[in-house]
């Protein structure tokens, strides 16, 4: 694993994942992601990691939505798209309303989210 060093004020802890399932370097922006993705490295079920995979966008009422996931797994049942936020902001309307609006997007090409 390489870090990239804390910078004063910097808000995330980034790096560089050399990840056994693709033998490639797949990159994280925090902790939290980097838990993720060793998760997602030691699941025998995952074939390959995409950080960061691709860009939604979408008017939504009015307003113009954009989210980029933070991984996509392929395993063995299929894609699965990958958000990661710490638990306490989960709750958040705008957080909830991202994540619902990802799980339905991806669900209707037929990924997991």
């Amino acid at each position: 694993m390489a870090n990239i060093p804390l910078v004063r004020g910097q808000k995330r802890y980034s790096g560089i994942y050399r990840a056994a399932t693709t033998n490639d370097h797949v990159i994280y922006e925090s902790r939290l992601e980097l838990a993720r993705l060793l998760f997602a490295d030691f699941d025998p079920s995952v074939r390959h990691i995409v950080a960061q995979p691709f860009l939604l966008r979408a008017d939504l009422d009015g307003k113009v939505r954009k989210h980029i996931p933070d991984y996509l797994l392929i395993t063995g049942q299929g894609p699965v798209v990958v958000d990661v936020k710490p638990l306490h902001r989960v709750s958040k309307p705008e957080v909830a309303f991202t994540f619902d609006w990802t799980r339905r997007t991806v669900e209707c090409v037929g990924s997991r989210g």
